[in-house]
């Protein structure tokens, strides 16, 4: 009787594993840490490493495969994160405070088919930094 219930219990596992493949070759994946360079390159972010004053960072493929980053940083991170898309060339390097949402910074930006917003608050002297990346 135990190896009929053994067929059917190897059968879900199988599935299961076939099931996390399924959703790693979609692309959905999370991490705790700056994404590794892999994922990076493929929202054409190849060499954006962690900036300065970054932390407790975590990344997220979201369900549309677009890239999702929070991490909290500093006065410094913001300049290093301008300082990077206008030395890489992207269409944007500025922050912008939106006029709807007082407080919120935002940088848009493009490079070929590749598109990224940034947004960053203040909170008690903590930056807090979101990144959207995305390809079409």
């Amino acid at each position: 009787m135990k190896k009929k219930l053994m067929l059917p219990a190897i059968a879900i596992l199988i599935a299961l594993i076939a099931l996390s493949f399924a959703a790693c070759e979609a692309g959905l994946a999370t991490g705790v840490g700056w994404p590794p360079a892999d994922i990076l390159a493929k929202y054409g972010l190849s060499g954006f490493s962690e900036p300065a004053g970054a932390n407790m960072s975590e990344w997220e493929i979201q369900g549309n495969n677009d890239l999702y980053i929070a991490f909290n940083g500093t006065a410094a991170t913001v300049t290093a994160i301008s300082t990077w898309f206008s030395n890489n060339s992207w269409s944007s390097a500025v922050f912008v405070e939106d006029p709807d949402h007082p407080g919120l910074f935002i940088l848009e930006g493009s490079k070929g088919r590749f598109f990224v917003m940034i947004g960053y608050r203040i909170d008690s002297g903590v930056y807090k930094f979101e990144i959207f990346a995305w390809k079409e």
